[in-house]
C-alpha cells in the first residue's frame, strides 16, 4: 500500500546507486506508465519523420537558417519532453504525494531559458573543442603520440579515444537532464538550477564515469562482434520499413528517456514534487486565525492576544506571521522568546515547515528549522512522516547540520515509525558525504544492523563505505 509521505520507494535504493543501477528502476517506471508515455513518444517520432521537410536550411543553408533549425529542434524536443514528463510524474508520484508541478507559465519560462543556455553552451563548447583540436593537430608531439597510438592499436585507436573521453558526454547529458527536470518540477531561479545541477552531478563523478566506461566498452565490443548483422541487417530493415522504422526508433528513444529522467530526479533531487496536501497527521492543527491589524507593533499584538485568548492562540498567530513574513526574521525571532511554552509554537511551526517544503518559500526552510530546533530539540517529531523529505531538502540546501539533527531525533524518538530505517540510512549518507564523518556513518550502520539484522541495505552501504 502506498504512503503519501513524500518519499518514493526508489529514493533509498538510488541514493548511493551508480548509473548501472538506474536502468532497472527506469524500466519499472516505463512498465507502469507505458500508456502515458507511448502517445508522447509516437508524436515525437512523427515529428522526426517530418523533420527533413520542416528544416529551412535543407542541410546546406546559411548560418541564419541553421540557427533557426537548431532552435526549432531544441524547442520542440524540450516541449515534448516537458509534456511527457509532467504526465509521467503526475502518475508515478501521486501515490506518494510527489505529483506536484508548478504553474505552467513558470515552467515554460524556466524551460525556455534552460534550452537557450544549452544551445549557447553547445555552440561555445563546439568552438572550444574545434580550436583545441586545431591547435593540437599543429603540435608535433601530439601527432607523434597519435601515430604511436595507431601503431599499437591500429584502427582500435579510434574507439579507444572515444571510450577514454566517454564520461564527459554522460556527465553533460545527466546535468542537462537534471536542469530540465528542475525547470519543470521546481521554482528556483534558472541560474541557481544550472550552477547547483553541475555541483550535484560532479560532486560524485565516479558514479557516472565508471559505469560509462563499462557501457561504452560493451557497446564497442557488441558493434565489433555483430557488425555485419547490425549494419547490414539494420540498414536493410530500415530501407524496407521506411517511415515506420524512423518513427519507431525515435519513439523508443523518447519512451526510454522519460522514465530515466524520473530516476535522475530521485537520485539528485528527491525533494522535488512534494504536494501541498500530503498527509500531515497532526492533531488539532486548526484553521489559521485571521490576521489582526498591524497598526501597533507585533510585540504588542502578541502580548494582547496572549492575555486575551491564551498561549495556544498566540503561538498560532505567531506562526501565521511567519507564514506571511510579517516583520523581518530578526523581529520574528525576538517574538519567539516571548512565549513561555515554546513547544506550542514548535508544533505550529512544524506545519509551516511542511507547507514551505513544496512552496515558493522553500529557500527559507533552513532558517525555520534552525529556529524550531532551538526552541524544541524534538522539532518535527509531531510530523514524523515528513522528516525524511525535509532532511533531504536541507541537505540539498547545504545545511547537513540541520538535516543530521532532525534525523537523529527521528532515530531516537520514532523507533516504531515506518521511516525509522530509511532515516538511519539517510543520516549515514549525510555523515559520510556531507559532514566528512565516515567513521560516524560506520558506527551508525553498526547500530542499525543490530536493530535490523536481516536488512540488506545496511550491508550494501557498509560495503560502499569500505
Amino acid at each position: 500500500m502506498s504512503q503519501r509521505n513524500g518519499v518514493h520507494p526508489f529514493d533509498d535504493t538510488l541514493a548511493d546507486a551508480w548509473l548501472l543501477s538506474w536502468i532497472l528502476p527506469s524500466l519499472q517506471v516505463l512498465r507502469r506508465n507505458i500508456l502515458r508515455i507511448a502517445p508522447v513518444a509516437l508524436a515525437y517520432g512523427v515529428y522526426a519523420w517530418l523533420l527533413p521537410h520542416l528544416l529551412l536550411s535543407g542541410g546546406s543553408g546559411g548560418l541564419g537558417s541553421r540557427i533557426v533549425d537548431s532552435v526549432q529542434i531544441s524547442v520542440v524536443l524540450a516541449a515534448v519532453m516537458a509534456f511527457g514528463y509532467i504526465s509521467l510524474v503526475r502518475s508515478e508520484g501521486e501515490p506518494y504525494g510527489l505529483a506536484q508541478v508548478p504553474a505552467t507559465a513558470g515552467v515554460v519560462e524556466r524551460l525556455a531559458l534552460i534550452t537557450l543556455f544549452w544551445l549557447i553552451f553547445s555552440v561555445v563548447l563546439g568552438w572550444v573543442v574545434k580550436g583545441l583540436l586545431g591547435a593540437l593537430m599543429k603540435s608535433p608531439s601530439f601527432l607523434e603520440m597519435g601515430m604511436w597510438l595507431f601503431s599499437k592499436l591500429n584502427w582500435w585507436s579510434i574507439p579507444f579515444v572515444l571510450w577514454l573521453f566517454s564520461p564527459i558526454g554522460f556527465w553533460l547529458a545527466t546535468v542537462s537532464a537534471l536542469t530540465q527536470i528542475r525547470a519543470i518540477r521546481g521554482e528556483e531561479p534558472v541560474n541557481e538550477i544550472v550552477v547547483d545541477s553541475f555541483r550535484r552531478v560532479f560532486a560524485q563523478p565516479l558514479r557516472i564515469a565508471v559505469p560509462a566506461y563499462i557501457l561504452v566498452a560493451s557497446g564497442i565490443l557488441l558493434l565489433y562482434v555483430f557488425a555485419e548483422l547490425i549494419f547490414n541487417g539494420l540498414a536493410a530493415y530500415v530501407m524496407r520499413s521506411g517511415s515506420a522504422a524512423v518513427i519507431g526508433m525515435v519513439a523508443v528513444g523518447i519512451a526510454l528517456a522519460l522514465p530515466f529522467w524520473f530516476v535522475i530526479e530521485r537520485v539528485y533531487a528527491p525533494e522535488l514534487g512534494l504536494e501541498d496536501d500530503v498527509e500531515i497527521g497532526l492533531e488539532d492543527a486548526g484553521e489559521p486565525l485571521p490576521a489582526i491589524g498591524i497598526e501597533v507593533s507585533l510585540s504588542d499584538q502578541l502580548a494582547a492576544l496572549q492575555a486575551e485568548q491564551g498561549m495556544k492562540a498566540a503561538a498560532r498567530q505567531l506562526a501565521n506571521w511567519v507564514r506571511a513574513h510579517h516583520g523581518n526574521f530578526a523581529e520574528l525571532q525576538g517574538l519567539f522568546q516571548r512565549l513561555s511554552q515554546p513547544e506550542l509554537l514548535s508544533r505550529e511551526l512544524s506545519v509551516v515547515a511542511i507547507e514551505w517544503m513544496s512552496g515558493k518559500k522553500s529557500g527559507d526552510l533552513p532558517w525555520l528549522v534552525e529556529q524550531g530546533l532551538a526552541m524544541n530539540p524534538a522539532f518535527m517529531m509531531d510530523a514524523p512522516d515528513h522528516v525524511l523529505s525535509l532532511s533531504k531538502k536541507l541537505t540539498a540546501a547545504d545545511r547537513a547540520d540541520l538535516a543530521s539533527r532532525l534525523l537523529l531525533s527521528m532515530l531516537k524518538l520514532q523507533r516504531a515509525h515506518a521511516d525509522h530505517l530509511a532515516a538511519g540510512l539517510q543520516l549515514a549518507r549525510v555523515l559520510a558525504t556531507h559532514s566528512n564523518n565516515v567513521e560516524g556513518a560506520r558506527k551508525l550502520l553498526g547500530q542499525l544492523s543490530k536493530l535490523y539484522p536481516n536488512e540488506s541495505q545496511i550491508a550494501q552501504m557498509e560495503k560502499v563505505l569500505g
